[in-house]
């Protein structure tokens, strides 16, 4: 199966909560890949519209994505059971080069947006530091977001900075942290 940039066997399992996990097995290994089980790893996300996702990771969280076309992958198909087109859109994380973000979006078959709560078994939690901490809320809010967290406002977690948490159009939270400047 070949899906985004990784050439190899793939299976989808449950884990114990029925979340979803895609364990990749490569074709080749790099000379520095350890010797454990786990070799490397990735976060794939489904999103409702890439446009509108990439307002938020690329032009405000400086994503810089590699963004796919619509395609038929028979390999995909036959992992996740569905017969439906899939767009790829490939981000490394700002300041993060080895994890990488992979937006999937599906076309031509029946989807329903998520609602969960930040509480809630399986909804998705992203924690990024930032310079600062409202710049980067209204950028957020201003791009379909939402603050959620407690009154709409930042809370000061002492040692650990400032904090508020965005809800962006997909549903993921956002948990951005202002980290104290040295004195």
């Amino acid at each position: 199966m070949t899906f985004g940039a990784t050439k190899g066997r793939a299976i989808l399992v449950k884990d114990p909560d029925g979340y979803l996990v895609e364990l990749v097995q490569p074709a080749t290994f790099s000379a520095d890949a350890p010797p454990a089980d786990v070799v490397g790893a990735g976060v794939r996300l489904t999103v409702g519209d890439t446009e509108q996702t990439m307002r938020v990771y690329r032009d405000i969280m400086g994503f810089q994505p590699h963004v796919g076309s619509f395609v038929q992958n028979e390999g995909y198909g036959s992992l996740t059971g569905l017969s439906a087109e899939v767009k790829l859109t490939t981000a490394q994380v700002p300041g993060e080069p080895r994890l990488t973000f992979d937006f999937v979006e599906f076309r031509g078959v029946d989807r329903k947006p998520m609602q969960t709560r930040i509480q809630d078994p399986g909804s998705m939690k992203f924690q990024f530091v930032v310079r600062n901490l409202d710049a980067a809320a209204a950028k957020l809010t201003s791009a379909g977001g939402t603050i959620v967290s407690v009154g709409g406002k930042q809370v000061n977690l002492g040692a650990a900075g400032l904090h508020i948490i965005v809800r962006d159009p997909n549903n993921f939270y956002l948990i951005l942290q202002q980290q104290p400047q040295p004195k």
